[in-house]
């Protein structure tokens, strides 16, 4: 009986890592932590892709059609990022801002 439970509780773990991994909670990939200025240049790296971005974080807990089916303003926009970021969603604060002004110029009520 012992033995169950404690298998069970591997699982549970395993899986709830799992989901928070996909989430964007787990450690964010080289690619998404890269630096948004070019070390020792001071040159600012290239505009940030928000499109692609809101298609490469967002997706893996919701739908697409769920973000492009609403209308909201851009201070609504910025509210659910913040949320999701609490959630796990994983973003640096270049990447917040493209997200939001990108959410607010393409879905505006």
């Amino acid at each position: 009986m012992r033995i169950k439970m404690v298998i069970g509780l591997v699982v549970l773990l395993l899986v709830g890592g799992a989901l928070l991994a996909a989430c964007g909670g787990g450690t964010p990939s080289p690619e998404s932590a890269a630096p948004t200025v070019a070390p020792d240049t001071g040159a600012a790296a290239p505009a940030i892709d928000a499109a692609a971005l809101l298609q490469a974080r967002c997706v893996d807990c919701h739908s697409l059609n769920r973000t492009t089916g609403a209308r909201y303003t851009q201070a609504e926009w910025q509210e659910i990022v913040t949320r999701m970021l609490k959630h796990g969603a994983v973003l640096n604060s270049d990447e917040e801002a493209a997200l939001v002004t990108y959410l607010a110029e393409t879905y505006k009520p």
